[in-house]
């Protein structure tokens, strides 16, 4: 296995960033909203200063991530590249040995910058939108929390975190997705910067296989898979795409001879179906005909719809955990901040429990705010 961080790190190291800037604009937001609170609900003008203040904080929270994320993006996706590019010479030298070393064209750049432009391009309209999303969330607390001119400010205080807590549970959303899916920030930004990292090292492995003349990758299993990537576990694929679906007839790289594999087909048809979505966890390898030992597809697992919803329902006794976290940067009153904090253990005993029964590894760095999933 190539030394170095696989795309999987990569992606979230560069969603810490926005995971950073979530939470600096919750915390923005419930300062702005605790001022708003307990400034009387007739004064427009001083209630038009605290959205205004909030607004210009929210846009150097925004200006920072922008500036810090282009970099770290290209970065990452230079990174993966470089990743899937060494395991693809470290499956080339397992295969073919010696012979291997006469292989070593320099990684072509234009594809790698042009997955880096896509990044790019799909995370810096959400860099635009983060003003306009927290001056949606204060305006929308603010209205909901306005009680009458002579209430207490502690009243309008406890009213407006209501409010607040409804809005920190999801997070700063308001990012939809090609699909139409709407996403809090920082799980967007996991979720683009894991699908563009992951493309990254495919196009750059897959390509030095194509540089050495070979054309086949098989596909890794692991257990509880989803019914998308499911079919193609243990399968050959074509990266060019070249080759139909079905036996195909190659000839051996070790001898003279021709043998028959079974071709699933494309790559790219593959990826068209589903396989190598966001956050999925399969790779592919060099398959080299009459070298490389043809894998059998696993059995099905009569447990894998039973296994995947066990990783499922951890994904969102994750996300409670993280809601709950939410909800404790943002209280603005003692009361506020015991009650989140009671939220975060009971989801964190959610979790032990839902471990204790699955056998699941627990992974912590899931359950914080701070830094990205």
């Amino acid at each position: 296995m190539p030394v170095g961080p696989p795309p999987e790190r990569l992606a979230r190291d560069l969603a810490t960033l926005y995971a950073e800037a979530e939470l600096a604009l919750l915390r923005a937001t419930a300062d702005a909203v605790h001022r708003g609170a307990t400034v009387d609900v007739d004064d427009l003008a001083a209630q038009s200063r605290e959205a205004n203040r909030l607004r210009r904080q929210a846009a150097r929270i925004a200006d920072r991530l922008d500036a810090r994320a282009r970099p770290a993006g290209d970065a990452a996706v230079s990174a993966a590249a470089a990743y899937g590019d060494r395991r693809a010479a470290a499956d080339l030298r397992r295969l073919l040995g010696g012979a291997a070393d006469q292989y070593t064209t320099p990684l072509d750049r234009g594809p790698i910058d042009q997955i880096a432009r896509s990044l790019n391009d799909r995370m810096t309209p959400v860099h635009r939108s983060v003003t306009r999303a927290v001056d949606d969330v204060y305006a929308q607390v603010m209205a909901r929390s306005a009680v009458p001119t002579f209430a207490a400010p502690e009243r309008r205080v406890d009213v407006a975190q209501r409010a607040l807590d409804r809005f920190a549970r999801r997070g700063i959303t308001g990012f939809v997705d090609r699909a139409g899916r709407n996403w809090d920030l920082t799980t967007y930004a996991e979720m683009a910067s894991r699908s563009v990292t992951a493309r990254a090292a495919t196009a750059a492995g897959t390509a030095r296989m194509q540089a050495a003349g070979i054309d086949f990758v098989q596909v890794s299993a692991h257990q509880a898979a989803c019914d998308l990537c499911g079919p193609w576990e243990g399968t050959i694929l074509a990266a060019s795409g070249s080759h139909p679906p079905g036996r195909v007839q190659v000839r051996s790289l070790t001898s003279d001879e021709w043998i028959t594999i079974d071709v699933a087909g494309g790559l790219d048809d593959a990826t068209a179906a589903g396989f190598q979505h966001p956050n999925c966890r399969h790779s592919v390898s060099a398959y080299l005909p009459g070298a490389s030992r043809v894998a059998t597809p696993p059995d099905p697992d009569p447990r894998r719809a039973e296994k995947y919803a066990d990783t499922q329902h951890h994904r969102y006794l994750e996300r409670q955990v993280r809601a709950a976290k939410r909800r404790e940067a943002v209280a603005m009153t003692d009361a506020a901040r015991k009650e989140a904090r009671r939220a975060v253990r009971a989801a964190q005993g959610r979790i032990r429990e839902h471990v204790k029964r699955t056998g699941a590894p627990r992974q912590p760095n899931r359950e914080q705010i701070h830094r990205a999933r």
